[in-house]
């Protein structure tokens, strides 16, 4: 498990963003468990995409979201999107930093049908 002190120690090692040219556009970059997003702040704009994806491939003007703030915590890796002026739509995320205290335990559970008649029976036999 990665304690709040540890990312914070981990991130000074591992930049939490990274700063690139991508098809003659500067973008900022955040790697999430499952995503990257990737910031265009000139155009005031970003997408996010699954990770693994090539960056350098051109993207269509429907994939760009339009954002107002991107606040980043990184004592705590937290980082959240602000899509409107008023602050009232807001994307939340954590970054990914291995281990990753987040998307260690993203892992499907097996349930037994017994265990969920007996939860759902109030724990009558």
């Amino acid at each position: 498990m990665l304690h709040e002190n540890d990312m914070a120690a981990r991130m000074a090692d591992r930049p939490p963003t990274v700063e690139a040219l991508i098809n003659g556009s500067s973008v900022q970059v955040l790697e999430s468990c499952h995503s990257l997003w990737i910031f265009e702040p000139e155009r005031g704009r970003f997408r996010r995409v699954p990770r693994g994806t090539r960056l350098d491939m051109p993207s269509p003007e429907n994939e760009w979201t339009p954002y107002y703030r991107l606040e980043l915590d990184t004592t705590s890796g937290a980082f959240s999107v602000g899509l409107n002026p008023d602050d009232t739509r807001v994307l939340r995320s954590w970054l990914h930093v291995d281990p990753c205290r987040h998307c260690s335990a993203d892992h499907t559970g097996e349930l037994s049908l017994d265990a969920l008649r007996h939860t759902a029976e109030g724990g009558a036999a």
